[in-house]
């Protein structure tokens, strides 16, 4: 794969990271708010159980926020397949990392045909996907499409109690989600949705850094990519603002860019 090429695919793969990590920030906001909500009502009740049913708007939303992390968590597994394969110059390589690791596991007999793409991926890589899927991928893919295709994942929460205060809000994942149906999900190991997903994103974060490492990647600070698409178009003899750029979450500082007449850049930085 050629530098560009690999580099618009490690933006790719950073941009749907950070679209994890923002679902998943939302997910701890929402957890805290409920929590502070239910707790207020708790106090009326004289005998807490250590668990109970909870529903609010709140918990709604952090529903959805769970459920855009999933479907950002699986479509960033498939990125990071991408990057790999592309960067091992791989032709023709499936576009799905369940659809490769089924490729990668399968005993060829004698004789048989693998596809050719199999020979161009290094075999370290194929065996760093393959560990990665079957320690951790499959399940959190397999999520993410019971969500998708066949049932929300949740419609309440459980609120774990302590000491007569409300410690968790838990967003309850079946166990068994292989199932496929609501009717035979099973609650037994109190999976909660929250916890898998950032688990999820740490294990998919470790196949990153080993992938990297395989390559012969150094470590170095990771920077976020700035790519204003489509561009603003620039014309001689007008001096205009183009774009505003903010580097801290409150928003205080910042570079506000331009032109002048002759179509020089301009940078200006900004502290409000």
């Amino acid at each position: 794969m050629s530098g560009t090429g690999a580099n618009a695919r490690a933006q790719i793969v950073l941009q749907r990271a950070y679209q994890v990590l923002f679902h998943l920030e939302q997910c701890d906001h929402l957890e805290q708010a409920a929590r502070s909500q239910f707790n207020a009502h708790a106090r009326s009740v004289t005998e807490l159980p250590d668990e109970l049913h909870g529903w609010s708007p709140v918990v709604a939303g952090l529903i959805i926020e769970l459920s855009g992390a999933m479907g950002a968590l699986r479509i960033l597994q498939n990125d990071v397949w991408a990057l790999a394969a592309g960067a091992a110059g791989a032709r023709n390589s499936p576009s799905s990392m369940r659809d490769a690791y089924k490729s990668i596991a399968q005993k060829y007999v004698a004789g048989s045909k693998r596809p050719r793409w199999l020979a161009e991926v290094p075999v370290d890589v194929r065996r760093a996907v393959a560990a990665y899927w079957e320690s951790s991928g499959e399940r959190a893919a397999t999520y993410r499409d019971v969500d998708q295709h066949h049932d929300v994942l949740a419609r309440g929460c459980f609120l774990i109690t302590e000491g007569g205060t409300v410690r968790k809000v838990s967003i309850r994942l079946p166990d068994n989600p292989e199932q496929k149906s609501r009717a035979r999900f099973d609650y037994v190991n109190k999976i909660d949705g929250i916890d898998l997903v950032r688990d999820a994103f740490t294990a998919l974060h470790g196949l990153v850094e080993e992938l990297a490492r395989l390559g012969g990647a150094s470590p170095a600070p990771l920077l976020r990519t700035v790519d204003f698409t489509p561009s603003i178009e620039h014309k001689a003899g007008i001096a205009r603002t183009t774009g505003i750029l903010l580097f801290d979450s409150d928003g205080r500082t910042g570079l506000v860019i331009g032109q002048d007449e002759e179509l020089h850049a301009t940078i200006r930085r900004v502290t409000v």
